[in-house]
């Protein structure tokens, strides 16, 4: 049983989870580990608002350790688990090791997202969690990340006011692509990028309720190859007026 007291009238979200952490799944009133899609717990002063329980469902962990190429580990990265019902994550400690506790039994997308100049990375294949038990050795060895950057304007060099976002994508792979906004001073800078070939296309995000935009897409002539941990800048853009 539990007594939460002292409380001042008004609507709660109540959570039960395991403190410190451990296998069993962190839940909120009523029966939901969506955070936004609690149901309020009413509390009148001087009366007890009885009945809001919980049954708890018995879940496993992930764990591994996160080094660069060289073999030393990185601590302070965060290192994530999700799939479509649920997701966690958990901070390397100084030996790169991390845990990501408390995960219901199934199947997950684990992953190191890009961070602290570190190429995102995701686990080969999905990781399997069962209750009571952890999955061990979901080890990951990062890449530094590289960049590519420049100008955009129009082809009288003058500043376009309208959104322009710039894509790298990776010529073995078109799915994996990488992108940013135009800033107001024309630069733009894409970073996070691991090493390869990579195809860089310019084009106008138009406005809602605008089928398109005012500026022609360009591709840049010739592909990038970026090495590891390196910055190519100067691949500019001038762009046409539709």
């Amino acid at each position: 049983t539990y007594e939460i007291i002292g409380l001042p009238a008004g609507d709660y979200r109540v959570h039960a989870y395991q403190y410190p952490g451990g296998y069993w799944v962190d839940e909120l009133y009523d029966n939901t580990h969506d955070w936004d899609a609690y149901t309020p717990v009413s509390v009148t002063a001087g009366v007890e608002t009885a009945g809001i329980d919980f049954w708890l469902e018995l879940g496993g962990a992930i764990t591994g350790v996160v080094k660069d190429g060289n073999g030393n580990p990185l601590e302070g990265l965060q290192v994530s688990a999700g799939n479509a019902d649920f997701f966690n994550g958990a901070m390397t400690n100084a030996n790169g090791e991390y845990w990501i506790f408390a995960l219901p039994p199934g199947d997950y997308d684990v992953f190191v997202f890009q961070q602290d100049d570190w190429v995102e990375q995701h686990f080969i294949t999905p990781v399997s969690v069962t209750a009571g038990q952890d999955t061990a050795n979901i080890n990951f060895s990062l890449e530094p990340s590289g960049s590519i950057s420049g100008i955009v304007t129009d082809v009288d060099g003058n500043h376009i006011p309208e959104r322009i976002d710039v894509s790298a994508c990776l010529v073995t792979n078109p799915s994996a692509c990488f992108w940013t906004t135009v800033q107001e001073d024309d630069t733009y800078s894409i970073i996070g990028l691991p090493s390869g070939e990579f195809l860089v296309n310019t084009y106008e995000v138009p406005e809602d309720g605008v089928p398109w935009g005012n500026w022609i897409g360009y591709t840049y002539p010739t592909t990038i190859n970026l090495g590891v941990d390196e910055d190519v800048v100067d691949i500019n853009f001038e762009l046409e007026h539709n």
